[in-house]
């Protein structure tokens, strides 16, 4: 049986345990230092982008469930990966001041059709859903934003899964998608900065 004197000694020991723990987690010991992602500088990065954590969703594809952006995030960027870009996933970050209230879906698109959805002039990318093999038809989430609209947009040139993932230019982000090639193979980005009301 487990006396009281046991018990409190049992819990200093894993209150030392912890804090020894934590300490050679930040004194840099190898093996127990906490990894930092790395970050790939662009022309067109400030020292702030190279200081916030990238925020990647997990991949959407015809099998998985849609991928959306933590709550108060909005896409930056985007990447897609596997033949004919049939995973795909958001960089989303969060915007100071931005306040987002209701989202919905848009009508599934693909490169026979129309080929391309954008959100509403005060909404923000937020979400991507995949139907279809290899991703074919796509689905987009679209945020409102309470307190600002979007400045007029300018569309990326196009990504595939042989490119490196695609990041709009400081203060812009993503507003929508267009996509060419077998399968919606080849994706482009409609990125705009923010209007503030």
């Amino acid at each position: 049986m487990i006396g009281e004197h046991d018990m409190k000694t049992s819990s200093k020991l894993n209150l030392f345990l912890c804090a020894a723990l934590v300490s050679m987690m930040t004194a840099g010991v190898p093996g127990c230092a906490l990894e930092q992602e790395d970050v790939e500088i662009e022309q067109d990065m400030t020292p702030e982008d190279t200081l916030a954590p990238k925020a990647w969703t997990g991949w959407t594809a015809d099998d998985l469930a849609p991928v959306t952006c933590p709550a108060g995030r909005i896409a930056r960027g985007a990447d897609c990966d596997g033949s004919a870009c049939e995973y795909l996933r958001l960089d989303c970050v969060p915007v100071s001041g931005l306040v987002l209230g209701e989202s919905s879906w848009s009508d599934w698109f693909s490169e026979e059709g129309s080929a391309y959805r954008k959100c509403a002039a005060d909404e923000w990318l937020t979400g991507i859903a995949c139907d279809g093999g290899d991703c074919d038809n796509i689905s987009l989430q679209c945020t409102q934003s309470l307190n600002a609209s979007a400045n007029a947009g300018t569309w990326s040139a196009y990504y595939s899964e042989e490119d490196s993932y695609y990041r709009a230019p400081t203060g812009r982000y993503l507003r929508g998608v267009r996509c060419t090639g077998g399968d919606c193979d080849n994706m482009s980005y409609l990125h705009s900065s923010i209007h503030w009301d």
